[in-house]
């Protein structure tokens, strides 16, 4: 559970079950070309054994092959994937969600993936894993901090590829996803937004006449 939050609300985020049970996959549809409508999908859509955080030890992970499945096929075409979400019902508050993303290929390719993580279709954070290399592993994670109202909400992850399935097709990983709400905001943004107050406050209070040095240039 994310610390000093309350109790997570997401079902089978960590994908304890060894399979994607609680979560929906749609593909994702791009624009009509001379080669018919692009459209996404994933060769792969499984619970893996996975260090996708980068610490050395092996968590459920779901794991996808995504990629484009019609249209012009090829780098120079709109990237095209899946969207994991599901449906959950939140309370009115503050919405923490994060969770850690990574990409693994066997040979090299120009694009490890993109990942998006979503609140009712918005995006919320972005991460490009972009070139990745002959058996490499990218790593990061997706956080989002924000005000949430009370009721239904589609929490949802975006996994896009410029390219078509092959076999040597990188994979993505997700892992500890993670959701939760406090009624109150967090206490470090408070301490942001407070201190951004009063220096705000003080330079409000400051003359002009001895806001700046007598000569002093301004960069």
């Amino acid at each position: 559970m994310l610390a000093g939050t309350g109790r997570a609300q997401l079902f089978n985020g960590d994908f304890t079950t060894g399979d994607l049970t609680g979560w929906s996959i749609s593909n994702t549809v791009g624009p009509m070309t001379e080669y018919g409508l692009e459209t996404g999908g994933t060769r792969v859509a499984q619970m893996v054994l996975f260090d996708t955080a980068g610490t050395g030890m092996l968590v459920n992970s779901a794991q996808f092959q995504v990629g484009q499945t019609g249209g012009e096929i090829g780098a120079s075409s709109p990237p095209e994937g899946i969207v994991l979400y599901q449906y959950v019902s939140l309370s009115p508050g503050w919405l923490t969600m994060a969770l850690d993303i990574a990409a693994y290929s066997g040979s090299r390719n120009g694009d490890a993936g993109t990942f998006q993580l979503l609140l009712d279709g918005n995006v919320m954070a972005t991460e490009a894993m972009g070139f990745i290399d002959f058996h490499a592993t990218t790593r990061s994670s997706l956080y989002h901090v924000g005000a949430i109202t009370g009721g239904t909400h589609q929490i949802a992850v975006d996994i896009r590829r410029a390219g078509g399935f092959a076999p040597d097709t990188p994979y993505e990983f997700l892992a500890n996803f993670q959701i939760a709400v406090v009624p109150e905001p967090p206490i470090a943004l408070l301490a942001v937004v407070g201190g951004c107050v009063l220096l705000l406050f003080r330079r409000l209070r400051t003359p002009l006449s001895r806001s700046f040095s007598y000569g002093q240039q301004q960069s």
